[in-house]
């Protein structure tokens, strides 16, 4: 009981901090100027952006991605400023490594995802929390340095990297014990990022990617750290369901239907990473391994598949997207549930009544 209580006063915790820091980093999207960065993302796709453009959308990033969600930015014009944004932002990360002492590995998407963040890897052996925490710090003081420089007026001290939800991490392998990475994980979680809190999980992540066999061990810590993950994407979209409720203005309402869909298709990707965790460790028997308990298939793979394909269709990545997203019944997401309610009351449904399974 006391470790149920302790883990939910945790996970209390992370979603206050998270929705701390969500509220005061999106303050100015919710004042921003739309029309400006919706103009400033056309002249960038049309090659007639100047620098200035480039490290608007840069700091109004979140935002951008906001618009995309809201069907405001067409999905080629999403597609470009993303590749800038997400080639700058890499470059201002690998010059933050460089000046804390190590190098970061290669990286980059072709195809974008609204709401998605950025995570860097660390190379180097022996790491330390420190190294990390000298990383991130290098990294904010870049970004304030580049944004300042061309012509934007900002705040000093602010956490960029907390606002562009970029963390610059390291695996387990490269770190100087798995006490340091313990550390390092605390640092970033405990400052609006996302790590993987066990070396465990962590090793489990990098050998489902590859195709490698995981041991009873890594399937468990994998497993328990997606429960609560999930758990916490839940706690947030009913705090920012509250929020959204008691906001009166249309520009914060937009803001937060937008994260509450990206926090959904987080618990969805989640749901989908423990489904796939269970698939793993069936094998050619066909039974699931005994160690996965409750944690086996705790949703459905269309959850997943449609809340990914909301975001694909968003992001103007039209491929596999269109069937999926089609239907707002089962695993919809926050807008698409709004529309489906819409749509059953027009019908003749009454107010109260569910437009879907779900809904």
């Amino acid at each position: 009981m006391n470790s149920v209580r302790t883990r939910g006063m945790r996970l209390g915790v992370l979603c206050a901090l998270f929705l701390t820091v969500f509220f005061f980093y999106a303050s100015s999207s919710f004042g921003s100027d739309d029309s400006a960065l919706l103009k400033a993302a056309e002249r960038v796709t049309a090659g007639r952006g100047n620098p200035a453009d480039e490290a608007l959308l840069f700091m109004e990033n979140r935002r951008v991605n906001h618009l995309a969600m809201e069907g405001k930015l067409e999905g080629s014009v999403y597609q470009k400023t993303q590749a800038v944004y997400d080639g700058k932002n890499r470059a201002l990360a690998a010059d933050a490594a460089r000046e804390a002492g190590f190098a970061t590995e290669a990286g980059g998407k072709k195809i974008y995802k609204p709401g998605t963040d950025t995570d860097i890897q660390m190379t180097g052996a022996d790491l330390t929390a420190v190294d990390v925490e000298r990383a991130r710090q290098a990294y904010n003081k870049r970004v304030e340095a580049y944004l300042r420089g061309s012509g934007l007026n900002v705040e000093e001290g602010v956490n960029w990297a907390a606002r562009t939800e970029t963390d610059i991490m390291p695996s387990p392998s490269r770190m100087k014990s798995d006490a340091e990475f313990a550390k390092a994980a605390a640092l970033i979680n405990g400052d609006g990022g996302n790590m993987y809190v066990s070396p465990l999980t962590a090793g489990a992540q990098a050998k489902l990617d590859a195709g490698d066999p995981l041991s009873l061990a890594e399937g468990q810590a994998y497993a328990e750290e997606m429960k609560a993950k999930v758990e916490k994407m839940k706690q947030m979209k009913a705090d920012l369901a509250e929020r959204y409720r008691a906001s009166g203005t249309p520009a914060e309402r937009d803001a937060l239907a937008a994260e509450i869909r990206k926090a959904e298709s987080h618990e969805s990707k989640y749901i989908e990473r423990i489904n796939r965790l269970e698939r793993s460790l069936r094998g050619a028997s066909g039974k699931t391994a005994p160690l996965l308990g409750a944690a086996g298939a705790r949703g459905p793979d269309v959850q997943h598949s449609r809340a990914e394909a909301a975001r694909r269709l968003e992001g103007g990545d039209r491929r596999h997207a269109e069937g999926a997203a089609a239907s707002p019944a089962g695993g919809c997401p926050f807008e698409y549930r709004v529309q489906a309610r819409r749509r059953f009351r027009e019908r003749g449904g009454g107010r109260n009544e569910k437009a879907c399974d779900r809904c």
